[in-house]
């Protein structure tokens, strides 16, 4: 693994989250109704941080290889990414406007020639996991205050 990709990808991801983030409540969007909202527990860490960047990647990495049959590495990888973001809006709309740059971030291992697909999967997966356990942390710490 390459530790220097691996964590400008995961803090790109990251703060473009967190920008995303921040202009969608500015604007006075909710991403998740009181009911619905997540909260900080062991089962949603290990599905933030473990299982959704794995499954979610085998998706990328699945929509990646449909469209390579036709398409060159660049646009197979910007469908995958908007395939996920889609499926994000099924949640919440806004939550898919807040991914938007992350998806986009995540699948830059798939646009890179010289990288093997099974190398882009891993670069991609270990940088989402990465992304959301810094998330994690940042809401653990300001749950705290």
């Amino acid at each position: 693994m390459r530790p220097r990709i691996l964590l400008t990808l995961s803090l790109l991801g990251f703060l473009s989250g967190i920008a995303m983030s921040t202009l969608v409540h500015s604007l006075g969007f909710r991403v998740f109704d009181d009911i619905n909202a997540p909260t900080l527990s062991t089962t949603t860490l290990l599905s933030g941080v473990v299982l959704a960047p794995i499954i979610e990647t085998a998706i990328i990495l699945f929509v990646f290889h449909l469209f390579r049959t036709r398409f060159s590495r660049k646009p197979s990888s910007y469908v995958a990414a908007f395939t996920l973001i889609s499926l994000h809006a099924l949640v919440s709309p806004a939550w898919a406007v807040i991914v938007t740059i992350p998806f986009i971030v995540f699948t830059h291992p798939f646009r890179s020639d010289g990288i093997t697909v099974k190398h882009a999967y891993w670069l991609s997966t270990i940088s989402h996991a990465l992304s959301n356990a810094y998330s994690f942390v940042l809401q653990g710490l300001l749950s705290a205050l």
